[in-house]
């Protein structure tokens, strides 16, 4: 299910398109524990404004 979408972005996105993330991590701290995970469709890419 490589387009499958599980969650919806932060903010609204035109024309969303699921994204594959080679690696993404947070070292930890004011946001919470520290993660990592690699090799996965994590991101969504696309137009957006504030």
């Amino acid at each position: 299910m490589p387009q499958m979408v599980w969650y919806a972005p932060l903010v609204a996105v035109e024309g969303r398109k699921v994204g594959y993330t080679r690696a993404a991590s947070y070292a930890g701290g004011a946001a919470g524990d520290a993660w990592q995970r690699t090799g996965e469709n994590g991101a969504f890419y696309g137009t957006f404004s504030f």
